[in-house]
């Protein structure tokens, strides 16, 4: 490297690593006295490293580096430029003054307020903007997220980082991109006049010096886009920060995309502002969840936030949650009169963005507010017709966002996009588009993905609203049968009932075969859900139509669930009463999966009467192989599950804990495959049993009361209700294991297994497998 290199590359890790330092000491409000007497040096080097005119120690730099908080990927870099910067003195002549005519400093607008919540990643891009590769940033980001706040914080940090100034334009005024030029260059103190054309003047002031220009609001003014590219192309000294709710697609742009304020910085932000005119608000038990909820269903957009703290001088925090459920965007009111009439209200920053795209893409945008939770590419299309070039261009402008392969919409977005559906009158045409989708969707589901269900239950919940408040009865049902199998085994049954409760309460006629279809599965959930008077009802009316339509397989599964009913209460010789003819009835229609059913039921009926002393295991035994010889002659059957669970409580009665357990693992196989959290609970409960059986080691019943403990917890959140017979096994194997066990061994045992999630739980069943097999072998 010759010298005229090494003097260049010098000078420019001077300017680079001064600035720096001066950056990260204002991100983090700090003065030159106050870093200097954290680093122990005078002010006056901390003025002199800042300026490029003294190069600091290594002990220096150290102690810099540590104050300043630089990260720990960037320390290495920060003390290489501390160590090899030249503090030679700049060399290039300097630029002709600026116009008298000019303003002072691009008439930046300070701000009154402390930017809340934003300290990293203001110093974050003001690190980026001294950067040689990123001459041009653009902060982008939804409408209400900061970006113009930010800017200005940014701007503001950098005054002393460009020798001919920061300056300030805010084009949101501007109604075309042959605009922009001139209003820049009136910014800068260029007269219109002269002979010499606009652009051309405009390149020959900025073309020595070292500006920062930022422009505020592009994203209505693409055409002005390649302007800015030529200039910045002729002025190598130039820096330009844009915000924009788009990305200006130029070579060497850095997008920066602006977020939400995270919980704890957005709440803090709503106390400030609240501050400002009630002094006395403190965040306290009282106050704070209500605040935490108040800034969550804002997104955590500043804008919003600030427009809802001032609503606190009219109304308690309690009676804007309260209109935030109600309507997001009405219980906000204005913000300060000296505000950008743009962002005088929520609603309007939104529209800014909204009026800008063609009316087409505003249709889109307005009938994606249908979704809830977000939605598929796939989805987008057939209910709002949205291409994959219109999601790209939403997108881009950050009226949604991508979330994997899916997209959402913040709520106050969606807020924003069902008022305009409703003002053009397409809500119903829409929501009806949706919830057709969603019918189709579920039924093409149902036996292939329930974690899709997970995902879309939002979607398919406000699908059921539509099609209830539609008077579309027998679909809201189809969707709601269709959704059952996810309800049952995901622990969704309080929900899966309240639906069934809604859809088969309305007056719309029904045909029979798909009301009892809805009667029998509303009955499963009722039972689950611990309201056997109601499932008893729905059962009732379900055999009264099954006869009167002369159903015969109907009425025999409406029998057998009758029989269940009874057999969870406890009625055992009812259960028998209903069970024995409904067994006649699948045999005479030689349904193999109705025999199985039944004969599963009438099984545990015979086996909690063999537990009051009323019945032989024998007979229990032979009811449940009978099942299982069924199973194996029809592959894939439900019921193989539970008679195998079945078939170990039979074993476990018998005192044979091996046989147990090799059939409690072979169920286990086959329910992991359903995640069906319920049929889970009860196999995990007999198996601990096995484990406290008598001759249990100590550590077999410290498992035992983890699995135990960790199965009651899982049945609590999941609202399952014990059968009466269950319930009594339960009581019964754990009094005895706590006798055995001892009374504080078994409390931390317990203690312990209730942070054992059901996942936890079937992995210790499992090692406890894995262990027999090793010991076989």
């Amino acid at each position: 490297m010759d010298q005229a290199q090494a003097d260049t590359e010098g000078a420019g890790d001077t300017e680079v690593f001064g600035d720096w330092v001066r950056a990260r000491r204002k991100a983090l409000w700090l003065t030159q006295k106050k870093l200097a007497r954290l680093v122990g040096c005078a002010p006056v080097t901390i003025q002199k490293i800042e300026e490029g005119r003294r190069r600091p120690s290594p002990h220096v730099a150290q102690t810099l580096a540590r104050h300043l908080e630089i990260a720990e990927e960037q320390k290495e870099q920060f003390l290489w430029q501390a160590r090899t910067m030249s503090t030679a003195p700049r060399t290039a002549p300097a630029p002709a003054p600026l116009p008298e005519s000019g303003p002072a400093e691009g008439g930046l607008p300070l701000s009154p307020q402390p930017l809340i919540g934003r300290a990293e990643v203001l110093a974050d891009v003001q690190l980026s903007l001294l950067a040689p590769a990123h001459r041009l940033l653009t902060l982008t980001g939804p409408p209400g997220v900061g970006k113009t706040r930010l800017a200005l914080g940014v701007a503001d940090g950098l005054r002393g980082a460009f020798a001919d100034g920061v300056w300030f334009v805010p084009l949101a005024p501007l109604d075309a991109p042959e605009q922009v030029w001139p209003t820049v260059s009136r910014s800068l103190g260029l007269l219109d006049g002269g002979p010499a054309p606009l652009m051309e003047r405009l390149i020959r002031f900025l073309k020595e010096r070292q500006v920062l220009l930022v422009l505020d609001n592009f994203e209505h003014l693409p055409g002005a886009a390649l302007p800015l590219a030529g200039v910045m192309g002729a002025c190598p000294g130039l820096r330009v920060l844009v915000t924009s709710r788009t990305a200006l697609r130029l070579s060497g742009e850095q997008e920066w995309p602006v977020t939400p304020l995270k919980r704890e910085a957005a709440t803090q932000l709503f106390a400030e502002r609240v501050r400002a005119f009630d002094p006395e608000f403190a965040l306290n038990a009282q106050t704070a969840p209500v605040v935490a909820e108040i800034v969550t269903r804002l997104d955590g957009l500043p804008l919003a936030i600030e427009l809802a703290a001032v609503r606190l001088r009219y109304q308690p925090p309690e009676e804007l949650v309260a209109r935030l459920r109600a309507a997001p965007l009405g219980a906000l009111g204005s913000g300060p009169v000296d505000g950008p009439d743009r962002q005088s209200t929520l609603h309007r920053a939104i529209a800014w963005s909204d009026e800008r795209l063609e009316p087409r893409l505003q249709q889109v945008f307005r009938r994606l507010g249908v979704f809830v939770g977000g939605l598929s590419p796939e989805a987008a299309q057939q209910v709002a017709g949205a291409t994959p070039g219109d999601l790209e261009t939403l997108l881009d402008g950050h009226l949604i966002r991508r979330e994997g392969r899916r997209f959402t919409l913040l709520e106050t977005l969606r807020a924003y996009a069902l008022e305009r559906l409703d003002a053009h009158h397409e809500t119903e045409e829409t929501q009806d588009a949706h919830q057709a989708y969603f019918l189709t969707a579920v039924q093409a589901h149902q036996d292939t993905d329930l974690d899709w269900f997970g995902t879309e239950m939002g979607n398919i919940r406000a699908a059921l609203r539509t099609q209830v408040a539609h008077g579309q009865v027998e679909a809201a049902l189809r969707l709601a049968l269709g959704s059952y199998w996810f309800w049952e085994t995901r622990g969704y049954q309080y929900e899966g009932l309240e639906w069934f409760l809604l859809i088969l309460k309305q007056s719309e006629p029904m045909a029979p075969a798909l009301r009892l279809v809805g009667l029998n599965t509303g009955s499963t959930m009722a039972w689950q859900s611990g309201r056997f008077d109601l499932s008893r009802a729905w059962l009732a009316e379900g055999l009264t139509l099954s006869r009167h339509t002369g159903d015969v397989q109907w009425e025999a599964k409406l029998l057998m669930h009758q029989g269940k009913v009874e057999l969870e209460e406890g009625q055992y010789v009812a259960a028998q009463q209903v069970l024995e003819p409904a067994l006649r009835l699948a045999r005479q229609l030689s349904l193999p999966w109705l025999v199985c059913a039944v004969l599963l039921q009438l099984a545990d009926v015979r086996l909690c009467l063999c537990e009051l002393g009323l019945a032989g295991l024998d007979d229990v035994q032979a009811l449940a192989e009978e099942g299982l010889a069924l199973c194996r002659q029809h592959p894939g059957l439900f019921w193989e599950t539970p008679l195998l669970m079945l078939m170990g409580l039979i074993a476990l009665e018998r005192g044979q804990v091996a046989l147990a357990r090799q059939h409690l693992f072979r169920s286990l196989g086959l329910v992991s495959g359903t995640e069906h959290r319920l049929q889970l609970t009860l196999i995990l409960t007999s198996f601990a049993a096995t484990l406290a059986g008598p001759g249990a080691s100590h550590s077999e019943l410290l498992r035992a009361a983890r699995l135990w403990s960790g199965v009651e917890v899982a049945r609590d959140h999941s609202g399952y209700r014990w059968s009466v017979a269950f319930a009594g096994r339960f009581s019964r194997w754990t009094a005895q294991a706590r006798e055995r066990l001892g009374g504080s061994d078994w409390e931390l045992a317990w203690k312990s297994g209730r942070t054992m999630t059901l996942e936890e739980a079937v992995a210790e069943m499992l090692a406890v497998q894995t262990q027999n097999t090793v010991q076989r072998h």
